[in-house]
């Protein structure tokens, strides 16, 4: 199986605290990877660090196998969407990421994205009306709508009921055969969501 992300002896400090602490580790370019670990685990800034939201303090992040000019996806934990409509948040990614396309074929994207998802009902609501775990699964599919070579996903269930979680893995288990998903959870229980040997995270390190 060929190596996706690569990083070396990775530190990241803030302050002179390392948060993140001479980390090496390999992902899988298939499947779901899943890192879990204890509230300031690290798991987060570990994400954003191969998400490229941050830069390391020290060492080393090696990408393989993908066109740099390919975008990513990343949700956070508390759902981040513009106060317009649901259909206006996802042209808003679309144009954001600079994909090319006519508003015509946008909304034609979106239409399937949404309706792939059962929220298609959703579109035309105002993304501060949805309920907590409406918004979560619109933040996931707004990700997926730029058709990103991976996806980032940090505790993206932690918030949600029963119901809602169960959504969201069902969703996650179905993008992942065609995308490479790396998701953050405190939740022992999800381990059964990726096909992989979960990583454990603990004070920057490896546990």
């Amino acid at each position: 199986m060929s190596k996706l992300i690569e990083i070396n002896n990775v530190s990241f400090a803030v302050k002179n605290k390392k948060i993140i602490d001479n980390l090496s580790l390999t992902i899988q370019e298939t499947g779901v990877s899943l890192i879990i670990g204890p509230n300031g685990a690290g798991k987060t800034t570990l994400l954003k660090l191969m998400a490229k939201i941050v830069n390391p303090t020290s060492g080393n992040i090696i990408y393989n196998n993908f066109s740099q000019n390919l975008p990513v996806g990343f949700v956070f934990q508390k759902s981040i969407l513009l106060k317009r409509t649901v259909r206006e948040n996802l042209l808003h990614a679309l144009k954001s990421a600079q994909i090319k396309g006519t508003n015509e074929s946008f909304n034609e994207a979106i239409d399937n994205k949404l309706k792939e998802n059962n929220v298609y009902h959703l579109s035309e609501i105002p993304a501060q009306k949805l309920s907590i775990g409406q918004q979560q699964i619109v933040s996931i599919v707004r990700a997926l709508i730029i058709n990103p070579w991976i996806l980032f996903l940090d505790e993206p269930t932690s918030s949600l009921d029963s119901s809602y979680t169960e959504i969201v893995e069902k969703i996650i288990k179905e993008e992942s055969r065609n995308i490479k998903i790396i998701l953050v959870s405190q939740n022992l229980n999800q381990t059964g969501i990726s096909n992989k040997k979960a990583i454990y995270l603990n004070n920057g390190k490896l546990q």
